[in-house]
Protein backbone atom coordinates (compact mmCIF):
# COMPACT_ATOMS: atom_id res chain seq x y z
CA UNK A 1 0.00 0.00 0.00
CA UNK A 2 2.72 2.18 0.82
CA UNK A 3 4.30 1.85 -2.42
CA UNK A 4 1.05 2.30 -4.19
CA UNK A 5 0.68 5.69 -2.33
CA UNK A 6 4.39 6.65 -3.46
CA UNK A 7 3.57 5.95 -7.32
CA UNK A 8 0.85 7.73 -7.03
CA UNK A 9 2.05 10.97 -5.35
CA UNK A 10 4.90 10.70 -8.40
CA UNK A 11 2.35 10.34 -10.81
CA UNK A 12 0.81 13.35 -9.24
CA UNK A 13 4.17 15.29 -9.46
CA UNK A 14 4.68 14.46 -12.85
CA UNK A 15 1.58 15.15 -14.39
CA UNK A 16 1.61 18.48 -12.69
CA UNK A 17 5.25 19.77 -13.91
CA UNK A 18 4.11 18.34 -17.79
CA UNK A 19 1.00 20.20 -17.60
CA UNK A 20 2.35 23.32 -16.68
CA UNK A 21 3.06 25.84 -19.32
CA UNK A 22 6.52 26.56 -20.58
CA UNK A 23 7.52 30.17 -20.80
CA UNK A 24 5.48 31.52 -23.95
CA UNK A 25 8.40 33.71 -26.04
CA UNK A 26 5.52 35.78 -27.22
CA UNK A 27 5.19 37.54 -23.52
CA UNK A 28 7.57 40.18 -24.07
CA UNK A 29 9.32 41.56 -27.80
CA UNK A 30 12.97 42.91 -28.28
CA UNK A 31 12.76 46.38 -30.14
CA UNK A 32 16.73 47.50 -31.42
CA UNK A 33 17.03 50.92 -32.45
CA UNK A 34 20.15 53.47 -33.29
CA UNK A 35 20.28 57.17 -30.69
CA UNK A 36 22.94 59.99 -30.81
CA UNK A 37 23.75 63.01 -29.38
CA UNK A 38 26.45 65.32 -30.26
CA UNK A 39 27.98 67.40 -27.35
CA UNK A 40 29.82 70.91 -28.87
CA UNK A 41 33.05 72.47 -27.52
CA UNK A 42 34.24 75.46 -27.22
CA UNK A 43 37.21 76.90 -25.16
CA UNK A 44 38.08 80.51 -26.26
CA UNK A 45 40.44 81.40 -23.53
CA UNK A 46 44.04 80.91 -24.87
CA UNK A 47 46.17 78.89 -22.86
CA UNK A 48 48.56 76.53 -23.27
CA UNK A 49 48.68 74.64 -19.89
CA UNK A 50 45.88 72.01 -18.98
CA UNK A 51 41.85 73.22 -18.87
CA UNK A 52 39.73 70.93 -17.90
CA UNK A 53 36.50 70.69 -20.05
CA UNK A 54 33.08 69.40 -19.84
CA UNK A 55 30.02 69.23 -21.31
CA UNK A 56 26.45 67.57 -21.51
CA UNK A 57 23.90 66.59 -23.83
CA UNK A 58 20.86 64.46 -23.68
CA UNK A 59 20.41 61.20 -24.97
CA UNK A 60 16.67 60.38 -26.31
CA UNK A 61 15.42 56.94 -27.31
CA UNK A 62 12.22 58.27 -27.80
CA UNK A 63 12.42 59.07 -31.21
CA UNK A 64 11.41 55.55 -31.83
CA UNK A 65 7.69 55.15 -31.22
CA UNK A 66 7.62 51.68 -30.47
CA UNK A 67 9.88 52.69 -27.30
CA UNK A 68 7.52 55.66 -26.55
CA UNK A 69 4.19 54.32 -26.59
CA UNK A 70 5.22 51.22 -24.25
CA UNK A 71 8.06 53.04 -21.68
CA UNK A 72 6.35 52.12 -18.61
CA UNK A 73 6.31 48.59 -20.42
CA UNK A 74 9.96 47.99 -20.48
CA UNK A 75 11.66 45.03 -18.94
CA UNK A 76 15.10 45.58 -19.43
CA UNK A 77 17.43 47.71 -21.69
CA UNK A 78 20.71 46.55 -23.25
CA UNK A 79 23.56 48.84 -25.02
CA UNK A 80 24.55 46.46 -27.57
CA UNK A 81 27.28 48.67 -28.55
CA UNK A 82 28.54 52.11 -27.87
CA UNK A 83 30.70 54.17 -30.09
CA UNK A 84 31.75 57.79 -30.20
CA UNK A 85 33.75 60.31 -32.89
CA UNK A 86 35.12 63.59 -32.98
CA UNK A 87 34.62 65.94 -36.02
CA UNK A 88 35.07 69.72 -36.83
CA UNK A 89 37.85 70.06 -34.57
CA UNK A 90 39.58 73.75 -34.95
CA UNK A 91 42.37 74.22 -33.22
CA UNK A 92 45.96 73.41 -32.49
CA UNK A 93 47.57 69.99 -34.09
CA UNK A 94 48.63 69.12 -31.11
CA UNK A 95 45.78 69.59 -29.12
CA UNK A 96 44.68 65.89 -26.98
CA UNK A 97 41.37 65.41 -24.84
CA UNK A 98 43.19 63.44 -21.89
CA UNK A 99 41.85 61.66 -19.42
CA UNK A 100 38.15 61.68 -21.20
CA UNK A 101 35.34 59.72 -19.51
CA UNK A 102 31.75 59.59 -20.85
CA UNK A 103 28.97 59.16 -18.63
CA UNK A 104 26.01 57.55 -18.87
CA UNK A 105 23.17 57.02 -16.54
CA UNK A 106 25.31 58.25 -13.71
CA UNK A 107 27.94 55.76 -15.21
CA UNK A 108 31.63 56.49 -15.69
CA UNK A 109 32.89 55.16 -18.62
CA UNK A 110 36.68 55.87 -19.03
CA UNK A 111 37.90 56.37 -22.59
CA UNK A 112 41.73 56.41 -24.26
CA UNK A 113 43.44 60.02 -24.99
CA UNK A 114 42.50 61.46 -28.33
CA UNK A 115 44.62 63.49 -30.49
CA UNK A 116 41.07 65.54 -31.37
CA UNK A 117 42.63 67.03 -34.62
CA UNK A 118 43.67 63.25 -36.03
CA UNK A 119 40.49 61.63 -34.56
CA UNK A 120 38.31 64.28 -36.51
CA UNK A 121 40.20 65.01 -40.05
CA UNK A 122 40.50 60.60 -40.12
CA UNK A 123 36.59 60.23 -38.96
CA UNK A 124 37.97 58.16 -36.68
CA UNK A 125 35.03 56.17 -34.94
CA UNK A 126 35.79 54.82 -31.45
CA UNK A 127 34.42 51.89 -29.63
CA UNK A 128 33.69 51.45 -25.86
CA UNK A 129 34.23 47.19 -25.43
CA UNK A 130 33.73 47.46 -21.63
CA UNK A 131 30.39 45.11 -21.51
CA UNK A 132 30.22 45.49 -17.63
CA UNK A 133 30.01 49.09 -17.83
CA UNK A 134 27.88 49.03 -20.90
CA UNK A 135 25.33 46.55 -18.96
CA UNK A 136 25.63 48.95 -16.05
CA UNK A 137 24.91 52.66 -18.19
CA UNK A 138 22.07 50.57 -19.95
CA UNK A 139 19.86 49.97 -16.83
CA UNK A 140 18.76 54.17 -16.87
CA UNK A 141 16.94 52.72 -19.84
CA UNK A 142 14.87 50.65 -17.93
CA UNK A 143 12.99 53.56 -16.44
CA UNK A 144 13.17 56.55 -18.64
CA UNK A 145 13.02 57.79 -22.56
CA UNK A 146 16.18 60.17 -22.23
CA UNK A 147 19.10 60.64 -20.14
CA UNK A 148 22.00 62.93 -19.31
CA UNK A 149 25.37 62.02 -21.43
CA UNK A 150 28.76 63.88 -19.88
CA UNK A 151 31.81 64.01 -21.77
CA UNK A 152 34.79 65.01 -19.98
CA UNK A 153 38.39 65.43 -20.20
CA UNK A 154 41.49 67.93 -20.31
CA UNK A 155 42.82 69.88 -23.15
CA UNK A 156 46.39 70.57 -23.64
CA UNK A 157 45.71 73.99 -25.89
CA UNK A 158 43.26 76.29 -26.18
CA UNK A 159 41.47 78.22 -27.58
CA UNK A 160 39.84 74.97 -29.14
CA UNK A 161 36.51 73.90 -30.63
CA UNK A 162 35.48 70.27 -31.74
CA UNK A 163 31.68 68.11 -31.52
CA UNK A 164 31.69 64.50 -29.91
CA UNK A 165 29.08 62.77 -31.15
CA UNK A 166 28.17 59.71 -28.87
CA UNK A 167 26.17 56.46 -30.93
CA UNK A 168 24.40 53.40 -29.29
CA UNK A 169 22.73 50.77 -30.39
CA UNK A 170 20.23 49.88 -27.52
CA UNK A 171 17.56 46.89 -27.41
CA UNK A 172 14.75 47.41 -25.00
CA UNK A 173 12.76 44.38 -23.99
CA UNK A 174 8.39 45.44 -23.79
CA UNK A 175 6.48 43.30 -21.97
CA UNK A 176 3.80 42.00 -24.10
CA UNK A 177 0.81 41.28 -21.09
Amino acid sequence: MKKLKYATTLLIIILTLASCQKEDPFTFRTVTDNFSTTSSFNVTQTASNLIQVNNSTRLYISSNQDILDNQPLIIDAQINKLTYSISNFNGNADTKLSDPSIIIGGVRIEIEDINLQEASTNTTIFEVKNGFLLNMSSAVFKNTTETVVLIAGTINNAPVSFDVTININLSVAIDNL
